[in-house]
């Protein structure tokens, strides 16, 4: 993963004193933009342990990038009926790092093979970073969400639903997740 920022500083040299040279550098100081985030890596050719060995690397490159595809399928239903104001989000969690953002798919989206390794698809995502995440799904709700459905249900779920139910059945099970982990800390806090 590469995360790059623009800065969005002007400069301008112009006629200055003889102590610099005979040129000044004036600068305009804008800040800096959200970040872009380009994403490299394959999700190799084998069955995945974390997915139930359900999907192997071929199966889960076309379903990221079935995601992806209806992600903007979807939203230019929703421009083309007059509802450009409730538009699908993408959201990119980096727990690591500890950044929430929405983010929007730009420029050239890819999948490469090549004759190396003929089973293997590398993927190349960029992503732009268009406002922070205010609140973002806590780990311990995506964790219970997991737990529930285990891999099997979960690989179950996506295999089974269009991608508009994977993120109206996703919704619904984070919200319920975060109800439950919200009443359990709520009787842990009262046993106290």
């Amino acid at each position: 993963m590469r995360k790059e920022v623009m800065s969005m500083n002007q400069i301008m040299d112009i006629a200055g004193a003889p102590a610099t040279n005979g040129v000044a550098r004036n600068a305009d100081i804008f800040g800096q933009s959200p970040p872009i985030y380009t994403m490299r890596g394959t999700t190799g050719w084998k069955y995945h342990s974390t997915d139930g060995y359900i999907w192997d690397g071929i199966s889960s490159i076309q379903i990221i990038q079935n995601i992806i595809s209806q992600y903007q399928a979807q939203n230019a239903q929703l421009i083309a009926n007059n509802q450009g104001g409730n538009l699908y989000t993408l959201e990119f969690y980096d727990y690591f790092m500890n950044e929430y953002w929405q983010v929007v798919p730009i420029g050239p989206q890819g999948i490469e093979q090549n004759s190396d390794k003929p089973l293997w698809a590398y993927y190349t995502f960029r992503f732009a970073a268009i406002q922070s995440v205010s609140s973002p799904i806590p780990s311990l709700a995506v964790d219970l969400v997991y737990q529930t459905l285990g891999a099997n249900g979960l690989a179950g779920l996506a295999l089974a639903s269009s991608a508009s139910g994977i993120f109206s059945s996703a919704v619904g099970q984070v919200q319920s997740a975060v109800s439950n982990v919200q009443s359990y800390a709520s009787s842990v806090l009262s046993s106290y």
